[in-house]
Formats: C-alpha cells, sequence, structure tokens
C-alpha cells in the first residue's frame, strides 16, 4: 500500500497527495515502526516518496529524518570512549538487537526501542554524557 507513494509515475500527482492525506496515520506509524526498528534508510526512502506540504506530520518526519550536516567545531574530550569500546567487545553479544546506552564504560540502560531507552533515561536523569548504540 505504501509502494504506491515512492512511485511517481504510477500516479498523478493529485492522485498520490490524495492517497497521502488519507492515510496520513498509517503513513506515520510506518515511519515511526521503521525508526524505532532502527531501520532509517527505509524510513527515508518512505518520507522521499511524498511531495513536500501535504501534511504538518510527514514534514516534521521529514525535517527529523534529513541527514545530518556536519560542521567543524570544538574538539571532543573522547571521555569514555576506551572505556566504552571495552564494555562493547565484552558484552556485545548479550544485547544483541537491543540498543544499549553506555558511560564511560558502564551500562546506564539497555531497550528494544531506542526512543523508550532515551525516553527513561531522561526521566531518571541518566541521560548526560551517554552514547547509545545499537547491537
Amino acid at each position: 500500500m505504501l509502494e504506491s507513494v515512492e512511485n511517481k509515475n504510477q500516479f498523478s500527482e493529485t492522485e498520490n497527495d490524495a492517497f497521502v492525506m488519507e492515510n496520513e496515520s498509517l503513513i506515520v506509524e510506518k515511519l515511526r515502526s521503521c525508526v524505532e526498528d532502527g531501520d532509517v534508510t527505509e524510513a527515508r526512502r518512505l518520507v522521499s516518496g511524498i511531495r513536500p506540504g501535504i501534511s504538518v506530520r510527514i514534514d516534521n518526519w521529514r525535517r527529523v529524518l534529513a541527514e545530518p550536516k556536519a560542521a567543524v567545531g570544538n574538539p571532543g574530550t573522547d571521555e569514555g570512549l576506551e572505556e566504552d569500546s571495552a564494555w562493547l567487545e565484552n558484552n556485545a553479544f548479550k544485547y544483541q538487537g537491543k540498543w544499549v546506552a553506555l558511560k564511560k564504560g558502564t551500562l546506564v540502560g539497555s531497550h528494544k526501542s531506542r526512543i523508550e531507552l532515551h525516553r527513561s533515561l531522561e526521566q531518571s536523569d541518566k541521560l548526560a554524557g551517554v552514547m547509545f548504540v545499537r547491537l
């Protein structure tokens, strides 16, 4: 069903726009599911087949899914990177298919959903200085 949004040659622009408006909630749920499953590439592919300006909700996803822009800034501290790498080498196999949050070589939390893990750490005031990794 969502595949037809990507194929701009199959339908006219008006038909695509109508399809998107009628199925906005399904499309948004599919985008959310892709991101939560770590498949940002698929979410970007879906949103790229939808013309901007049809849906505010989908345009918000388009903004969130946009390729990041790198800028040169102050050098980081690399604080905890070596410890985090060692933890991953020794423990990653136990957390396959999950997101882990590490801080200076210590596991701060894990969850299947990156969003839920972030939310949990934020609520418990443990978010500062955490590195997220999907295993």
